[in-house]
Protein backbone atom coordinates (compact mmCIF):
# COMPACT_ATOMS: atom_id res chain seq x y z
CA UNK A 1 0.00 0.00 0.00
CA UNK A 2 1.37 3.36 -0.45
CA UNK A 3 2.61 5.71 1.63
CA UNK A 4 -0.02 8.16 2.52
CA UNK A 5 1.33 11.88 1.83
CA UNK A 6 1.71 14.39 4.85
CA UNK A 7 -1.04 16.89 4.77
CA UNK A 8 0.80 18.65 7.64
CA UNK A 9 0.27 22.44 7.82
CA UNK A 10 -0.77 25.48 10.33
CA UNK A 11 -4.27 26.81 10.07
CA UNK A 12 -2.82 30.25 9.20
CA UNK A 13 -1.11 29.10 6.53
CA UNK A 14 -3.26 26.85 5.23
CA UNK A 15 -5.61 29.62 4.21
CA UNK A 16 -8.51 29.61 1.61
CA UNK A 17 -7.28 31.00 -1.65
CA UNK A 18 -3.31 30.39 -0.79
CA UNK A 19 -1.40 28.35 -3.59
CA UNK A 20 -0.32 24.29 -2.43
CA UNK A 21 3.24 23.00 -3.25
CA UNK A 22 3.78 19.42 -3.74
CA UNK A 23 6.90 18.71 -2.47
CA UNK A 24 8.34 15.02 -3.49
CA UNK A 25 11.87 14.08 -2.37
CA UNK A 26 12.48 11.14 -0.27
CA UNK A 27 15.05 12.71 1.71
CA UNK A 28 12.81 13.79 4.80
CA UNK A 29 15.29 16.68 6.02
CA UNK A 30 15.45 17.88 2.51
CA UNK A 31 11.38 18.05 2.41
CA UNK A 32 11.34 19.50 5.83
CA UNK A 33 13.88 21.95 4.83
CA UNK A 34 11.46 22.68 2.35
CA UNK A 35 8.48 22.23 3.70
CA UNK A 36 9.19 24.66 6.14
CA UNK A 37 10.49 27.66 4.13
CA UNK A 38 7.60 27.33 1.77
CA UNK A 39 5.56 28.19 4.62
CA UNK A 40 7.23 30.69 6.67
CA UNK A 41 8.78 32.43 3.97
CA UNK A 42 6.32 32.39 0.89
CA UNK A 43 2.99 31.84 2.82
CA UNK A 44 2.19 28.59 0.75
CA UNK A 45 0.35 25.54 1.58
CA UNK A 46 2.70 22.50 1.04
CA UNK A 47 2.11 19.14 0.96
CA UNK A 48 4.80 16.22 0.83
CA UNK A 49 5.64 12.61 -0.55
CA UNK A 50 7.89 10.47 0.66
CA UNK A 51 8.81 8.82 -2.61
CA UNK A 52 7.63 8.50 -6.32
CA UNK A 53 4.62 6.58 -5.84
CA UNK A 54 3.33 8.76 -2.68
CA UNK A 55 3.54 11.58 -5.49
CA UNK A 56 1.44 9.99 -7.60
CA UNK A 57 -1.10 9.40 -4.42
CA UNK A 58 -1.04 12.96 -3.57
CA UNK A 59 -1.23 14.38 -7.42
CA UNK A 60 -4.45 12.11 -7.92
CA UNK A 61 -6.27 13.09 -5.09
CA UNK A 62 -5.73 16.78 -5.09
CA UNK A 63 -3.52 17.98 -7.90
CA UNK A 64 -1.31 20.97 -6.44
CA UNK A 65 -0.08 24.35 -8.32
CA UNK A 66 3.23 23.57 -8.20
CA UNK A 67 5.34 19.97 -7.83
CA UNK A 68 8.98 20.00 -6.62
CA UNK A 69 10.18 16.80 -7.82
CA UNK A 70 12.98 14.80 -6.60
CA UNK A 71 14.55 12.65 -9.46
CA UNK A 72 15.98 9.88 -8.38
CA UNK A 73 13.99 8.07 -6.05
CA UNK A 74 13.89 4.30 -4.38
CA UNK A 75 10.78 3.11 -5.17
CA UNK A 76 9.59 4.97 -8.56
CA UNK A 77 11.96 7.49 -9.93
CA UNK A 78 10.67 11.51 -10.45
CA UNK A 79 10.37 11.02 -14.89
CA UNK A 80 8.27 7.74 -14.21
CA UNK A 81 6.16 10.29 -12.22
CA UNK A 82 6.81 13.01 -14.91
CA UNK A 83 5.41 10.48 -17.48
CA UNK A 84 2.45 9.25 -15.14
CA UNK A 85 1.55 13.14 -15.06
CA UNK A 86 1.74 13.87 -18.55
CA UNK A 87 -0.56 11.13 -19.59
CA UNK A 88 -3.33 12.87 -17.36
CA UNK A 89 -5.20 15.53 -18.69
CA UNK A 90 -5.67 16.93 -14.51
CA UNK A 91 -1.81 16.86 -14.23
CA UNK A 92 -0.21 17.34 -17.49
CA UNK A 93 -0.69 21.31 -17.00
CA UNK A 94 0.96 21.24 -13.13
CA UNK A 95 4.41 22.51 -13.46
CA UNK A 96 7.29 20.61 -12.08
CA UNK A 97 10.22 21.71 -10.89
CA UNK A 98 13.54 19.35 -9.92
CA UNK A 99 15.27 18.74 -6.84
CA UNK A 100 18.19 17.11 -8.41
CA UNK A 101 22.24 15.99 -7.56
CA UNK A 102 22.93 14.62 -11.22
CA UNK A 103 23.98 17.26 -13.58
CA UNK A 104 23.69 14.68 -16.43
CA UNK A 105 19.42 14.90 -15.44
CA UNK A 106 19.18 18.22 -16.11
CA UNK A 107 18.49 18.68 -19.70
CA UNK A 108 16.46 15.53 -19.68
CA UNK A 109 14.42 16.38 -17.30
CA UNK A 110 14.10 20.08 -19.07
CA UNK A 111 13.67 18.08 -22.52
CA UNK A 112 10.35 16.18 -20.68
CA UNK A 113 8.91 19.51 -19.90
CA UNK A 114 9.83 20.57 -16.25
CA UNK A 115 9.61 24.23 -15.95
CA UNK A 116 12.52 24.40 -14.06
CA UNK A 117 15.82 22.90 -12.04
CA UNK A 118 16.86 23.55 -8.67
CA UNK A 119 20.46 21.67 -8.19
CA UNK A 120 21.33 20.33 -4.40
CA UNK A 121 22.43 20.65 -2.63
CA UNK A 122 19.34 23.09 -2.31
CA UNK A 123 19.85 26.81 -1.05
CA UNK A 124 16.55 27.29 0.08
CA UNK A 125 16.40 30.80 -1.33
CA UNK A 126 17.05 29.60 -4.52
CA UNK A 127 14.27 27.46 -4.24
CA UNK A 128 11.79 30.09 -3.16
CA UNK A 129 12.61 32.10 -5.99
CA UNK A 130 12.22 29.72 -8.69
CA UNK A 131 8.90 28.67 -6.76
CA UNK A 132 7.29 31.99 -6.72
CA UNK A 133 8.76 32.73 -10.11
CA UNK A 134 6.84 29.61 -11.41
CA UNK A 135 3.82 30.70 -9.54
CA UNK A 136 3.28 33.52 -10.77
CA UNK A 137 3.67 32.35 -14.63
CA UNK A 138 0.98 29.92 -14.05
CA UNK A 139 -1.29 32.94 -12.21
CA UNK A 140 -0.65 35.28 -15.29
Amino acid sequence: MPEQPSKAGSAATATAGARTVLVADDDAATRRLVEEALRAEAGLRVRSASGGRAAIHALAELPPDLLLLDLMMPDMDGFAVLRWMQARPVTARVPVVVLTAVEAAVAHALACGCAGVVRKPLEIDQVIEVVRTQLAAVAA
